[in-house]
């Protein structure tokens, strides 16, 4: 019979007694955990949680009514019903019937995975292990995507297993790289599963509440019965933050409570940041806006700095202090400079500036975007301001 079968809300179990435990026995065992469990004492964050649970036991177990009406819940405590003579007699003989000409079987029945053997206190329950075959305090069980596009057909696999932290980036990278070669062929639902799958294989992987939460259970219990009782401990706080039922939840502090005279050994968690594997999966996105931002600078005729400074200054109403004015020397920024009849790109070039070709001002156009000037020829026409810059003549030395 199970831990919490023949103790439904776990109130002897959170005292530490049978059922058949006296009441100078409930009363000795609640004083001895509530020294350990008080919040004032116990610094564990779910200190006074658990305390409130050792009251409500101890409240439930020291009134003679309240035990009487909990112990009829209890199934051991059940009277269970006899078969009736005649019943059980033709049964025994139907039985031999069957069996009288054929040998009898040996059978051999093994436990389910996962499943705690509470007849022996979960004695021998081994710790899950990682795909790589260590055993880690903090395992997860995580699902990742893959999509592969063959035509008009998205293929999905899920990728699914208990992972440590590194095992479980390393199957995410790998998911992500077939999915970049692969998801993006099927015509016309292949880029989308395949954003979904990314993004997802980015996240960390699915991790689902209940088979997460009975992960770390099992491992808290595993390390328990080994003796490791502050790792068993520190597992089992984790796994309070995947308990999404009251079910899980009371079992989860029903095993913290069993702990309750251990410190905690705070794990710090490995699966909080994001790590090293969603960097390598973004990193074809990464190269093709690096690759997208120098095509952008190495084909504008203007520096990207003064084309940026422009549309921020407009954006925001608040345009520079420009140092350009009738009368002063400006000379070209940019490789070359179209010197043209009006002050747009529609006019007529007259003539091709080189870099750094000094000019002098004439005036500025109403807007402030051109500027007509006269070159070292004397020829005049307009260039657009953001391709030019003042020259600053450094003021006369100090005598």
């Amino acid at each position: 019979m199970g831990e919490f079968s023949d103790d439904p809300k776990g109130y002897y179990t959170m005292l530490g007694l049978s059922g058949d435990a006296d009441a100078a026995e409930i009363k000795l065992a609640f004083r001895t955990k509530a020294k350990r469990l008080h919040p004032d004492i116990n610094p564990s964050p779910i200190a006074a949680k658990q305390f409130q649970r050792l009251t409500e036991a101890y409240d439930v177990l020291s009134d003679t009514l309240k035990r009487s009406a909990y112990d009829r819940t209890r199934p051991a405590a059940r009277p269970k019903k006899q078969a009736k003579p005649e019943t059980a007699q033709k049964k025994a003989e139907k039985k031999s019937s069957w069996t009288a000409d054929k040998p009898k079987p040996r059978e051999s029945v093994k436990p389910a995975a996962g499943a705690d053997t509470a007849a022996s206190g979960d004695t021998g329950l081994k710790p899950e292990m990682c795909q790589c075959g260590k055993v880690t305090a903090q395992p997860r069980y995580v699902e990742f995507d893959m999509v592969a596009g063959q035509g008009r057909t998205v293929k999905h696999k899920t990728v699914s297993g208990v992972f440590c932290r590194s095992c479980a980036d390393r199957a995410a990278l790998k998911a992500s790289f077939v999915t970049w070669l692969t998801g993006w062929w099927a015509i016309p639902h292949g880029p989308k599963e395949t954003v979904k799958a990314l993004w997802n294989n980015i996240r960390g992987g699915r991790k689902p509440a209940d088979r997460n939460t009975h992960l770390l259970i099992r491992q808290a219990k595993a390390f328990r019965d080994r003796g490791d009782l502050t790792l068993a401990r520190g597992t089992a706080e984790q796994a309070l933050a995947y308990a999404r039922t009251p079910a899980l939840r009371r079992e989860v502090d029903i095993l913290l409570l069993s702990l309750s005279a251990h410190s905690p050994k705070h794990l710090k968690t490995r699966w909080d940041k994001p790590g090293w594997a969603p960097v390598v999966q973004l990193a074809p996105v990464i190269a093709l806006v690096v690759w997208a931002s120098m095509s952008i600078t190495m084909s504008t005729p203007v520096s990207l700095t003064a084309w940026v400074t422009n549309v921020i200054s407009r954006a925001t109403g608040k345009l520079t202090a420009n140092p350009i004015t009738a009368g002063s020397r400006i000379s070209v920024s940019t490789d070359a400079l179209n010197l043209r009849t009006g002050p747009s790109q529609n006019y007529q070039v007259l003539l091709i500036l080189p870099k750094n070709a000094e000019a002098r001002v004439i005036e500025l156009s109403p807007d402030g975007d051109w500027v007509r000037i006269e070159a070292p020829d004397g020829t005049q026409g307009f260039v657009p301001l953001r391709a030019v810059k003042a020259v600053i003549t450094p003021p006369p030395p100090a005598p």
